[in-house]
């Protein structure tokens, strides 16, 4: 171990080339990296080998940071294999219908001199079940993306 006055055991957790080489810090467990010549290492476990890899000392995860690999970069979000997974741009499509859209067509019913109460009920129910349609996709797209074990008759879907 490096600077030691003679030999010093490997910490359990960490992996010791031998001789004055930087000791390596196994898979799943964590260490800080090394400061100057202190041998005194605090090995940390991780949640789970993938967090933590086999390297450095101090290294993580793709996206991950923090005492064991605790936790994900800003920006990131966790995935099942220990690694965390950059965030994507925002979806521009709601912004576009609230801020180009709607006042357009506020502006075409003020152009035409319709009065809102005054529209036939078919439109307003062709809106409602439009709007139900659109919210329903949402969900069962949501859905579809879980982890979830459905049972035989739902599987088959």
């Amino acid at each position: 171990t490096v600077g030691a006055p003679g030999c010093k055991a490997c910490p359990s957790g960490l992996h010791c080339p031998g001789g004055l080489g930087t000791p390596m810090q196994e898979a799943g467990r964590w260490t800080y990296p090394m400061q100057g010549t202190a041998c005194d290492f605090a090995v940390l476990s991780c949640r789970n080998d993938n967090q933590c890899p086999q390297g450095a000392l101090g290294v993580c995860a793709e996206g991950r940071e923090g005492k064991a690999c605790n936790n994900c970069k800003e920006g990131y979000f966790p995935l099942e294999n220990g690694t965390c997974q950059k965030c994507q741009e925002a979806d521009l499509l709601p912004a576009i219908a609230i801020f180009i859209l709607i006042p357009m067509a506020i502006i075409l019913l003020s152009c035409f001199n319709m009065d809102p109460n005054q529209q036939s009920l078919n439109l307003l129910t062709a809106a409602a079940v439009t709007s139900q349609i659109i919210m329903s996709v949402q969900a069962l797209g949501s859905i579809r993306q879980l982890s979830i074990d459905w049972p035989v008759p739902v599987k088959s879907l």
